[in-house]
């Protein structure tokens, strides 16, 4: 800022300008404290409010694995497809058996009806671990639900931790 006054008293005139110039640096510094109070009253509430929001957000997300007794519901999603890969293998040994014991016995036979029984149980436990609905507690369907539920409020805590970290 340049303050200048054209005046024919030199001494005058210098006594204006260092006055206008005095006011302006005080009034300048007065704006320039007025601004410092301001951001950091916005800072401190935008540290406060991100701060609740983690806390709000680590709340639902550990309340989430509290509720489906699952640290991780990713990994009971992994769990669930390893389940279904081994009873179909289970079931592929017991059609195996079944087989072999049909070429020996007639249907009639106990050990022929036992292999049957069996081979139907582990359909039925194939058919309860495929399920698509979230009805049964150890089905595809569950695991998939829980773990995209699992998955979003990770994301909400990982954002409002950024956020905090970031102010």
């Amino acid at each position: 800022i340049q303050i200048q006054m054209l005046n024919s008293d030199g001494e005058f005139a210098k006594s204006v300008v260092a006055a206008y110039e005095a006011a302006t640096r005080a009034q300048m510094a007065r704006i320039f404290r007025e601004q410092a109070s301001y951001k950091q009253d916005v800072l401190l509430k935008l540290v406060t409010e991100a701060s609740d929001k983690v806390a709000v957000a680590q709340s639902k997300f550990d309340g989430f694995r509290l509720a489906t007794r699952t640290p991780d519901p990713a990994a009971e999603a992994s769990v669930a497809g390893a389940r279904v890969n081994m009873i179909r293998q289970s079931i592929r040994r017991k059609e195996i058996e079944l087989s072999s014991a049909r070429q020996i016995y007639s249907d009639s036979n106990v050990a022929v009806r036992q292999l049957a029984s069996e081979l139907a149980t582990l359909r039925g436990q194939l058919a309860e671990a495929q399920a698509t609905s979230i009805a049964p507690a150890e089905g595809v369907g569950r695991a998939i639900q829980s773990s995209s539920q699992y998955m979003k409020l990770q994301r909400e805590v990982a954002i409002a931790q950024s956020l905090y970290e970031t102010y």
